[in-house]
């Protein structure tokens, strides 16, 4: 039998380069969706937080940054139309979303980048 020498090489496989930069990727769920975005999202509360990750999915689905949320949507997730204002509102607020209605049409929300010159400081 003939023995062979075995020789240990410094060899690293490409695609584990790549994993550890996506550990430190700035976002969350997708890469249009930020976490820092998400994170201000939370501090308006849980109700107020689910909706923005709703509204942040819709966008992502529908490739848009403007998106409506139809009451047959949020029923799906046991969210009632009076949440549904109640968080919109708080996330206007924050400075996350711009509102807009045109008359007998429903709220078209519009995702704003975090943190903009409105929402640079937090509470």
């Amino acid at each position: 039998m003939l023995e062979l020498e075995s020789k240990k090489l410094a060899y690293q496989h490409p695609d584990l380069k790549q994993l550890e930069s996506k550990k430190e990727a700035a976002y969350f769920l997708h890469r249009q969706v930020s976490l820092p975005w998400i994170q201000r999202a939370a501090l308006e509360g849980r109700q107020a937080g689910f909706v923005a990750v709703l509204i942040q999915w819709k966008s992502v689905l529908t490739k848009r940054q403007t998106v409506s949320l139809s009451a047959d949507f949020l029923d799906q997730f046991g969210i009632s139309r009076g949440v549904k204002l109640r968080s919109l509102k708080l996330l206007e607020k924050a400075g996350l979303i711009q509102l807009s209605k045109a008359s007998g049409k429903s709220l078209k929300i519009t995702l704003l980048p975090y943190p903009n010159k409105k929402n640079s400081i937090d509470p």
